[in-house]
């Protein structure tokens, strides 16, 4: 790949020449507040696969820096485990719990039909299964929905498997044994958190676990940061 295409309606983001990319799709839209951009890596085996991040990036510019390195890395995952798809990456910016929209979810529906295939959407930070539910209502190319309707469902635990097994085998390689009597921090609660924290794994019953706690607001009130924070203080055996 020796050139990217960059469609930017407003013309305000600079993509640093050179860049592999095949598309970079960047989207304003102001009635619903969308502001996403649709990194596509490579099609090389296939259509583009990677999910759909929502996240409040400070600027569009880091939002932009974020989707070049995640789709890139999509590619490289695809490749290795055998898969006919390349690297693929969306990223929305704002905050989940404050933006999103059903209307919002329909317009990024809309600029994912309009790669005509070359980049299949999925969950990811922000986004859940049932997000990919309404955007697969008027957008066929869109993995992870729900077992009801035909899709492979919540993915979080296969993430959650695939990161124990990577944590074993770094285990083995730095000390020669798993994860038995280790402590394993996990930075974030979210869903491939929460399943990394609860999987059946004989050797993560027998590790400890440091995740975010919720933390005493004003008024005694408790609350989280986000979108995936927390404070990292408690310990916990996971047996």
């Amino acid at each position: 790949m020796s050139g990217h295409n960059v469609t930017d309606p407003d013309g305000v983001l600079d993509v640093a020449p050179g860049s592999e990319h095949e598309d970079i799709v960047i989207t304003r839209r102001a009635t619903s507040g969308l502001r996403a951009i649709i990194a596509i890596h490579s099609t090389l085996l296939g259509p583009s696969l990677g999910g759909a991040r929502f996240y409040p990036y400070a600027d569009e510019t880091l939002a932009l820096h974020d989707v070049l390195r995640l789709s890139r890395a999509m590619t490289a995952k695809a490749a290795l485990a055998g898969l006919d798809h390349g690297g693929g990456k969306a990223v929305i910016i704002g905050d989940p719990g404050i933006v999103k929209t059903p209307a919002l979810l329909r317009d990024f529906a809309a600029v994912v039909n309009g790669l005509n295939g070359r980049y299949i959407t999925a969950e990811d930070v922000g986004t859940t299964q049932h997000d990919m539910d309404l955007i697969h209502e008027t957008a066929p190319f869109v993995a992870g929905t729900s077992t009801s309707r035909g899709g492979s469902g919540d993915p979080s635990p296969a993430t959650a498997l695939g990161v124990v097994v990577a944590m074993e085998a770094a285990a083995a390689r730095r000390w020669g044994t798993g994860l038995e009597g280790k402590t394993v921090l996990v930075p974030g609660r979210g869903q491939g958190g929460r399943a990394r924290h609860s999987t059946s794994r004989p050797a993560a019953r027998r590790r400890h676990c440091l995740g975010p706690q919720p933390r005493q607001g004003r008024g005694g009130r408790t609350s989280r940061r986000r979108p995936h924070g927390g404070s990292l203080r408690c310990s916990g055996d996971t047996r």
